[in-house]
């Protein structure tokens, strides 16, 4: 993290998560929000929970629930006037930090939603469930049976993380590469 210049009084805050979110293309969590808010080290986590549920609460966030249960979090109408209005409160390397970072995070998303890597339990042995598309069709699917829960986590995990390379790999393995 960095120092950008932020001073950390409440009104900057709101400003600083109102330009986060209209920098964002899509509702996020709050720890997400949080991660890229907090691109400035002088943010402080509970001026930034207490900021959010402020503006949430006055209409210039919007909070829904998302299909996996979680609150997600996005501007408002009201919101975008703000950051539009109060946007020059904010430093310019702090602005581009935030920019940075929101695409950066929008690029996680849309990678991740083309990765599914899942656990279960058949016939007693722990499995899993590789997935990679890419947004239309199944480009690798591959699914294991395993000799312990910790060992599926742990591919799970590492797939979600390096699914690209994970195909690659595969492809030469077979192709005699």
């Amino acid at each position: 993290m960095a120092r950008y210049g932020f001073h950390g009084e409440m009104p900057e805050t709101k400003i600083l998560v109102l330009y986060a979110l209209n920098c964002l293309s899509m509702p996020v969590t709050t720890d997400t929000l949080a991660e890229l808010a907090m691109t400035d080290e002088d943010v402080d986590y509970f001026h930034y929970c207490q900021a959010l549920a402020e503006m949430a609460d006055s209409g210039h966030v919007i909070s829904a629930v998302n299909d996996r249960g979680e609150t997600v979090y996005s501007i408002s109408p009201r919101g975008y006037e703000v950051s539009e209005l109060m946007d020059n409160q904010l430093n310019f390397a702090l602005k581009t930090a935030l920019k940075r970072g929101a695409q950066m995070l929008e690029k996680s998303v849309e990678r991740d939603a083309f990765i599914t890597a899942n656990t279960f339990i058949r016939g007693g042995v722990p499995c899993v469930s590789c997935q990679l598309s890419d947004g239309t069709d199944t480009v690798l699917h591959i699914e294991m049976m395993l000799n312990d829960k910790s060992q599926a986590s742990a591919i799970a995990r590492n797939f979600r993380k390096n699914a690209e390379g994970v195909y690659e790999r595969v492809l030469q393995i077979l192709l005699g590469e």
